[in-house]
C-alpha cells in the first residue's frame, strides 16, 4: 500500500473557499414564485437573495440545493408553474456551487413556495395580532394589512387582493387556534 504525503492530499470539497474562488462571480438561480412572495422575500433578504447559513431562508435553501445529474433532470412538462408569475433570484457562491449544488428540483420548488407562503402567512398573522387594538377584526383591520403590504413593497389589489389577504390571515389564525385546542 502506497502512502501519500500530506502536502499532496487535496482538500475536501466541503472546505471554505480560497482567495482565488472568492473573486469569482456567483451563480444565479431562478426560483419561480408569486409576485407578492417575491416582494416579501426581497424586503427581508434583499434581491438577489444571498444564501447564508445565518438566516432561516438560507439554511432552508442550502438543504434543497442539489447537483443536477442526468438521472435527476425533469424532461416532462413542469406542473409547478401554475399560478406562479414571478421569480426570486438566488445567488449561489462558488463554494456552494461546487460543494453542495446549483439546482433545485421541481418538487423542491413547490416545497420552497410552500415554505415562503407559510413565512408570509405567519408574518401577516403576527402583524395583525400585535397591531389589532380590539378583539374584533373589523376595526382598523384594513389599515393594518395595508401597512404590512407597504412595509414589504406589496401593492394591494395588484399583487394580491385585500380579500385574499384577509382570507389568508383568517385561515392561518383558525389553524393556530385549532392546534392550540389539541
Amino acid at each position: 500500500m502506497q502512502t501519500v504525503p500530506s502536502s499532496e492530499i487535496q482538500s475536501s470539497k466541503f472546505t471554505q473557499p480560497t482567495n482565488q474562488e472568492v473573486g469569482k462571480k456567483p451563480y444565479t438561480l431562478k426560483i419561480p414564485c408569486k409576485s407578492y412572495i417575491k416582494k416579501y422575500v426581497a424586503s427581508l433578504y434583499g434581491s438577489p437573495v444571498k444564501i447564508e447559513n445565518r438566516t432561516m431562508l438560507g439554511i432552508f435553501l442550502l438543504a434543497v440545493l442539489d447537483k443536477r445529474t442526468y438521472e435527476k433532470r425533469n424532461f416532462g412538462p413542469n406542473q409547478t408553474n401554475k399560478g406562479i408569475e414571478d421569480t426570486i433570484l438566488v445567488e449561489v457562491n462558488n463554494w456552494q456551487f461546487n460543494a453542495i449544488g446549483f439546482d433545485v428540483s421541481a418538487e423542491c420548488v413547490m416545497i420552497i413556495n410552500d415554505f415562503l407562503e407559510h413565512m408570509f402567512d405567519d408574518s401577516l398573522y403576527v402583524t395583525c395580532f400585535k397591531n389589532s387594538k380590539y378583539k374584533s377584526r373589523k376595526t382598523g383591520y384594513r389599515a393594518i394589512m395595508e401597512g404590512f403590504c407597504k412595509r414589504h413593497g406589496i401593492e394591494l389589489e395588484l399583487d394580491i387582493s385585500y380579500e385574499a389577504l384577509k382570507k389568508k390571515e383568517y385561515r392561518y389564525r383558525k389553524q393556530i387556534q385549532k392546534n392550540e385546542e389539541k
